[in-house]
């Protein structure tokens, strides 16, 4: 998730070896995703974070987890990532019959897929993004999780246009993720649709530009962050309260942020599931809480 460490609004700490994204509130420390460092120096590069900051640690991989586990960390499950293996991946079969259902619509409806380059006019895009607002519930959007709809060229990010008739109807943005200096990966990481686009139009985007990803060697796509869907926190020593108001949050918080509904999506595609941590040492549980969901825009 390293691309996503450049949003808007991050502060960085960082040495000869690599850098972590973090933020702010309330004189509290939150640090985002796992160091962007060499594994060989991610643990003393941690404790030097960590003894600088004392900061609570959102969305980190089990490696990482168990390096802040030693250092003294509680570390709770806070979701899961859905992880695409592309050349294995296939629409066959009752498991998969919503994804397949939806792509099938979308060719009898002559729905297309275009992927922009340097010269296209974003403006365009505008009017889309304004009517896929116009239907949120939750008007402001979430911080740090989650990127940003850059209307402008962005380096190495695939942007793709879903075209009716010619007509544009909505839009998808894939960051890269990489591995020793070379695309490995992809995640759609903004995704927004006119109103009367069909449900699950997004099934038929991702699998057209899995189709292209595959032809260029790409292993992988990346579906992204569920929040708080299956907590699972038989691994490590976690905070009993975390883990209670967590899975409160998923069965009755979807009025805050669709919980739910994000999971049963990215379910649908019977793929890898990655469990991601939340780290914290010190601190009264709830307010930390409250404080990260404020800086996230949650709450």
């Amino acid at each position: 998730m390293a691309y996503s460490t450049l949003e808007d609004g991050f502060n960085y700490f960082e040495d000869a070896s690599g850098y972590i994204s973090y933020a702010s509130n309330w004189f509290r420390t939150f640090a985002f995703f796992d160091p962007v460092v060499d594994e060989k120096n991610k643990s003393s590069f941690l404790k030097e974070f960590t003894q600088r900051f004392d900061p609570v640690f959102i969305q980190i991989s089990e490696d990482t987890a168990k390096i802040l586990l030693a250092q003294g960390y509680a570390i709770n499950s806070m979701g899961i990532e859905t992880r695409i293996d592309i050349s294995n991946f296939c629409v066959k079969g009752k498991p998969k019959a919503i994804v397949r259902k939806a792509i099938n619509r979308a060719v009898r409806n002559q729905i297309e897929i275009e992927e922009i380059d340097d010269n296209f006019n974003y403006e365009d895009l505008k009017n889309v993004s304004k009517k896929w607002i116009n239907t949120r519930t939750k008007k402001q959007p979430v911080k740090f999780i989650t990127r940003s709809a850059k209307l402008q060229n962005e380096i190495y990010v695939r942007k793709f246009i879903v075209k009716k008739y010619n007509e544009i109807i909505g839009f998808t943005f894939y960051d890269p993720i990489f591995h020793d200096g070379e695309i490995i990966g992809y995640t759609p990481s903004v995704s927004r649709f006119v109103p009367d686009a069909f449900k699950g139009i997004n099934y038929f985007t991702n699998f057209r530009c899995m189709e292209q990803f595959q032809s260029e060697g790409i292993k992988f796509i990346d579906l992204g962050l569920s929040p708080l869907y299956c907590i699972n926190d038989d691994k490590f020593e976690y905070r009993k309260v975390i883990n209670i108001i967590f899975n409160f949050l998923y069965k009755y918080g979807n009025f805050i942020y669709s919980f739910k509904g994000l999971a049963e999506h990215k379910r649908q595609y019977r793929a890898q599931e990655i469990q991601k941590y939340i780290a914290i040492k010190s601190g009264c549980s709830i307010p930390v809480l409250f404080n990260g969901f404020n800086l996230m825009k949650l709450i």
